[in-house]
């Protein structure tokens, strides 16, 4: 394991590389669902076209660090479809445990200024920091933010143990609806971390959350 301190890139160098060899190494429950994820997803051929203009638009090498617990399901979903993307556009992995590298996900927010798992730290084929991706897709924020809101009512707290089994319960439910476009959006979302300009030129005729649009 790379010590404290160490940069991205040395702490990439000392994860684990191989998906599967990873995946075997959990619990039962935990792969479970981090293969469902995987397994159901299936890039659009639209979508990994704009991967890998972005793969190219940084020197046609691209690594993504990896920092899970994958006890939540947002890294079950989060990984798997990391590693989907990985496997078809060839980008290298490297998955190291939240418990050891709290520092770099704590370093690192999403758009509401809030940090967790899974981290996706990307960096170049030289190792030079591109960008990142905290948590979940700004969607599901969203998505999850909306339904309790209108199940419970605008007075429901956004935080603490209530919100967390509402959100729970959610996920759970009719949330498994709106994975396709969750994972869809986290596909936008790392071509804007990687390749900003990628994915503004890309805008005009795909939105981040899975809707088509006219060109």
């Amino acid at each position: 394991m790379a010590e404290a301190g160490a940069t991205p890139a040395e702490r990439f160098a000392a994860g684990e590389g191989d998906f599967r060899a990873w995946l075997g190494s959990l619990p039962g429950g935990q792969r479970a669902e981090l293969e469902r994820h995987y397994r159901e997803y299936e890039p659009a051929a639209d979508d990994l076209a704009r991967m890998e203009r972005a793969i190219e638009a940084v020197g046609g090498e691209l690594r993504a660090l990896i920092v899970t617990d994958p006890a939540s399901a947002a890294d079950a979903r989060g990984v798997g479809v990391m590693a989907k993307i990985a496997d078809a556009c060839g980008v290298a992995i490297s998955i190291v445990p939240a418990a050891g590298h709290a520092d770099v996900v704590e370093a690192r927010t999403d758009l509401y200024g809030e940090s967790g798992t899974p981290t996706f730290v990307f960096l170049d084929g030289g190792g030079a920091e591109l960008g990142h991706l905290s948590r979940h897709p700004q969607q599901v924020e969203i998505d999850v933010n909306r339904a309790i809101e209108e199940r419970h009512g605008f007075d429901f707290p956004l935080e603490g143990p209530e919100y967390e089994a509402a959100v729970a319960e959610y996920l759970a439910g009719d949330g498994r609806k709106r994975e396709p476009a969750w994972r869809h959006a986290q596909l936008w979302e790392i071509v804007g971390a990687v390749a900003p300009e990628v994915q503004r030129v890309s805008r005009g005729t795909i939105g981040p959350i899975g809707v088509l649009r006219p060109g």
